[in-house]
């Protein structure tokens, strides 16, 4: 893997990078469309490959024509003794949480989610394979700076250690997991107030 470190690196972080400029400006766009009460401006992108997976699973109001959710698929036909039993019932329900129906809000939020958890495995990886040093924050004080991040004084890097590198995605993953919290309270808040395209335009319940 230390061979392969610089590519492994650079390909995270520029996942990391193209999802946070691409989200967050999605999202500060809206918002600011939202603020000037210009809510048609807004760019609402459907998320047409999960929706295919989806229907693929056999959720039929997307009106693709594919494997469970095609009528006349050999798939389709051979399910009703093959799959567990009631699926496609289970599926097509509004009633339960198995697979919601998803628009542009979940476009969004998914996208951010994968942008927490990329960039928190970047500063894990990027800790493993690029730390100079274990010392633990207390211990920078015996170094040659009396600041733990002064960078230049140690050939232009901040020094940190593993522990620190730790914290940092420790704080990410908070985020992430926070992210995913919200996502999951204010979709069902729109789902039980009847009120899904606010959910789909804003990413929240209001």
């Amino acid at each position: 893997m230390l061979d392969h470190k610089e590519a492994i690196i650079s390909h995270l972080s520029w996942a990391s990078l193209f999802l946070g400029f691409h989200i967050l400006g999605l999202y500060v766009h809206n918002d600011v469309m939202l603020a000037f009460g210009t809510s048609e401006k807004q760019i609402l992108i459907q998320p047409i490959f999960a929706q295919w997976i989806q229907s693929a699973y056999g959720k039929t109001s997307y009106g693709f024509d594919v494997l469970l959710s095609s009528t006349n698929g050999p798939a389709f036909n051979a399910g009703r003794s093959i799959w567990l039993p009631g699926w496609l019932n289970v599926v097509n329900e509004n009633g339960n949480s198995l697979f919601l129906t998803i628009g542009p809000g979940d476009f969004l939020v998914h996208h951010a989610i994968t942008l927490g958890l990329h960039t928190t495995t970047l500063i894990l990886v990027k800790g493993a394979l690029d730390t100079r040093s274990f010392e633990l924050l207390p211990d920078k004080k015996d170094f040659s700076y009396s600041f733990p991040y002064d960078g230049p004084g140690r050939g232009g890097t901040c020094d940190m250690s593993a522990w620190d590198v730790f914290c940092l995605a420790i704080f990410w993953m908070l985020n992430t997991i926070g992210w995913v919290t919200f996502y999951w309270h204010w979709k069902h808040i729109t789902l039980w107030q009847g009120n899904v395209s606010q959910f789909n335009e804003s990413s929240t319940y209001s």
